[in-house]
């Protein structure tokens, strides 16, 4: 497992096991979905941290003609390419900026649709309607729940 997914996973983990925490103060209506979705993101985490070290196990046999081409390569297989992180950080940051202004839903589909993008995925054919889909699902979830979604500025000055 590549150490940037494992700290990465174990940072996931954390910030959902902090909100895990918050929604102690919630009454149980309201702390209901925030502890499901926590708990799915846990279980999946370490279910993915699972699967990975099965893998590792698995595949040691394999390790040392690996090691042998990656040296060959110069570079081992497990780098990854400078600068996604960042990006991917960035966007997240501005991710949260456009949901004080535009609101909750248009930034997801906004959003989706940039990461989409800057992962290599470009078939725009495929990720416009996903996005809307994936941003549609995310508002019908939140009235589901009675949840408050962020409106943002423009619909609050207009």
């Amino acid at each position: 497992m590549k150490i940037l997914d494992l700290s990465a996973a174990i940072i996931i983990v954390v910030v959902s096991a902090l909100f895990l925490i918050m929604t102690a103060g919630l009454g149980r209506t309201a702390s209901l979905f925030p502890k499901i979705l926590c708990i799915t993101i846990i279980a999946l985490v370490l279910f993915y941290i699972v699967v990975q070290i099965y893998n590792n196990c698995k595949n040691s046999s394999v390790k040392s003609s690996r090691k042998e081409a990656e040296a060959k390569k110069g570079w081992g297989g497990d780098v990854p390419k400078s600068g996604r992180w960042y990006i991917i950080m960035g966007s997240i940051i501005i991710y949260f900026g456009l949901i004080y202004l535009i609101g909750f839903g248009v930034a997801s589909f906004f959003y989706i649709i940039a990461l989409s993008y800057f992962g290599g995925y470009h078939r725009m054919k495929m990720v416009i309607p996903v996005a809307l889909g994936m941003a549609l699902f995310l508002i019908v979830i939140g009235r589901l729940f009675n949840i408050p979604l962020p409106k943002g500025l423009w619909l609050i000055l207009l």
